[in-house]
C-alpha cells in the first residue's frame, strides 16, 4: 500500500480599507497667490521708475491685497475616498 497524503485547502481572506483625501480647490488658492505675486512684481517695477504713477500703484496694490485677502480666507475643499482591498489565498496544508 502506497502512503495516502490528505490536503486540506484554506482560503484566507485578507482585507484592508484605505482611506484617501485630496484637495480638490487647491487651483483657486494657486490662482490667488499667482495673481498677487504678478501684481507685487508690478509694484516693485512702478516703484523703481524716477516717477511712478499713483494709479499704476494704487491699482496693483489693491489687486495684492485683495488677493491675499482671498488666499488667506480660503476654504479647503477635500475629497475623501474609501476604498477596499481584498485579497484571497488558498494555503495548503
Amino acid at each position: 500500500m502506497s502512503p495516502l497524503f490528505l490536503y486540506a485547502e484554506r482560503k484566507v481572506i485578507v482585507s484592508m480599507l484605505f482611506v484617501s483625501e485630496r484637495i480638490i480647490n487647491i487651483a483657486e488658492l494657486e490662482n490667488a497667490i499667482s495673481k498677487a505675486k504678478f501684481n507685487f512684481e508690478i509694484l516693485c517695477d512702478e516703484l523703481k521708475k524716477e516717477t511712478p504713477s499713483k494709479e499704476v500703484l494704487s491699482g496693483a496694490s489693491s489687486q495684492v491685497r485683495k488677493m491675499l485677502n482671498k488666499a488667506d480666507s480660503f476654504e479647503f475643499c477635500l475629497e475623501k475616498r474609501k476604498s477596499v482591498i481584498t485579497e484571497t489565498s488558498l494555503n495548503q496544508k
